[in-house]
C-alpha cells in the first residue's frame, strides 16, 4: 500500500503493532516461504520501540527493509467509483472523492486505494477500494520502525497480507477463486481472491471466545457461516464470479470448533490456512506480520506486474 519503495533485500522483515504487543517475522529468500524468525512480544504501546530495538539489534536485522501491516481496526476501507483520471493523478483523485467519508480535516488521514478487477465489475462501473487510517497513528508506527534501525519499506494491510498467504497454498481446485475467514479474537476478515487479486474483503464482528462455551459455540458459528455465505452470494452474483469450492480458515484459538461449525454450515472443503513453519497456536496470531513478510516473493511480485 503506501510507501512502495520495492526494496528486494534476501532477507524482508514485517511488524505488526498491536495494542497489548508487537509481532515480528523474518522472511529469508525470494521464491518461497522461509520464516527465519517467528515471535510476538507482549508490551505496552510506549515499550514498543525500545522492544523493536532490542529484537533489531540481538537478530542483526539493522539496514533491512520492512513492511508493517495494519490490522483491522487501524484502518478502514471505502467501495467508489473509479475515477476517469491518467494513473498519476488517481491517489489524488481517490483523495478528494474519500473526504466525505473521514471523520474530521482530511488531513488527519493517510489515504491509498486499490483496484477491484476488472470483471469484477460486470455491467457495473469500474471500482476502487480507498483505504483510509489516521494519520497520528501511521506516524507513531514509521517512528518506531525508523528508531529500531529498520528501513521502511511499505505499509500494508490486513486483507493484502492474507492475499499473500493464501497464494503460497497448495491449489486445490485450480482456476477457481479463493477464500480465506481469519479471526483473532474480535476481529475476523473475509477475503475472495483470484489470481492474486483481491476481488471482495469484508470485515465482520465475531467473538471468538464463545466458541469455548458450549451454550454459545452453535449461534457464533452459524453466524459466522451466514457471513462467509453472504461473501459468497455477492461474489457470485453480484461480481458474477465463479465461487470458490474450498475456504481457508486460521484463528487465534478454538480453530477445530471453528472448522467443525463452518464444515456444518457450509456446503464448502473447510480447510486450514497454513503459515509455513509456524505452529498452529503461534500462526493466527502472527498471520497478518507473515502475510505481509511474503510481499516480495517472485510470484506475488509477477502477479502485481
Amino acid at each position: 500500500m503506501w510507501f512502495r519503495r520495492r526494496l528486494t533485500y534476501e532477507r524482508y522483515v514485517a511488524i505488526e503493532s498491536m495494542p497489548d504487543g508487537i509481532v515480528l517475522v523474518v522472511q529469508s529468500g525470494l521464491d518461497a516461504p522461509r520464516f527465519e524468525h517467528v515471535s510476538i512480544s507482549r508490551c505496552e504501546l510506549g515499550q514498543q520501540a525500545e522492544v523493536l530495538a532490542g529484537m533489531v539489534r540481538e537478530l542483526g536485522l539493522k539496514g533491512l527493509p520492512c513492511s508493517v501491516v495494519l490490522n483491522t481496526e487501524q484502518y478502514s476501507v471505502q467501495s467508489l467509483e473509479r475515477p476517469n483520471v491518467e494513473p498519476e493523478e488517481m491517489s489524488q483523485a481517490v483523495r478528494w472523492k474519500i473526504r466525505e467519508y473521514v471523520e474530521g480535516d482530511l488531513s488527519q488521514w493517510v489515504v491509498d486505494w486499490y483496484d477491484v478487477p476488472e470483471d469484477g465489475t460486470r455491467g457495473r462501473a469500474r471500482q476502487v477500494v480507498a483505504v483510509m487510517a489516521r494519520r497520528s497513528a501511521v506516524e507513531r508506527i514509521i517512528g518506531i520502525v525508523r528508531e529500531s534501525g529498520l528501513i521502511l519499506d511499505t505499509i500494508d494491510i490486513a486483507t493484502m497480507a492474507l492475499r499473500n498467504l493464501l497464494a503460497v497454498q497448495p491449489e486445490t481446485h485450480p482456476g477457481l477463486a479463493r477464500a480465506v475467514l481469519w479471526v483473532r479474537d474480535n476481529e475476523a476478515l473475509i477475503d475472495f481472491t483470484k489470481d492474486n487479486a483481491v476481488y471482495l474483503s469484508r470485515r465482520v464482528e465475531v467473538d471468538l471466545n464463545a466458541l469455548a462455551d458450549p451454550d454459545q459455540r452453535d449461534w457464533v458459528g452459524q453466524n459466522l457461516a451466514l457471513e462467509v455465505q453472504r461473501s459468497m452470494d455477492y461474489f457470485d452474483s453480484q461480481m458474477r464470479q465463479a465461487p470458490p469450492r474450498a475456504l481457508h480458515v486460521l484463528a487465534n484459538s478454538q480453530v477445530d470448533v471453528l472448522r467443525s461449525q463452518l464444515n456444518e454450515g457450509l456446503g464448502l472443503d473447510v480447510v486450514l490456512l497454513d503459515v509455513p513453519g509456524v505452529e498452529l497456536e503461534l500462526a493466527g496470531e502472527v498471520a497478518l506480520a507473515a502475510g505481509a513478510a511474503l510481499r516480495h516473493l517472485r510470484l506475488l511480485e509477477e502477479a502485481a506486474a
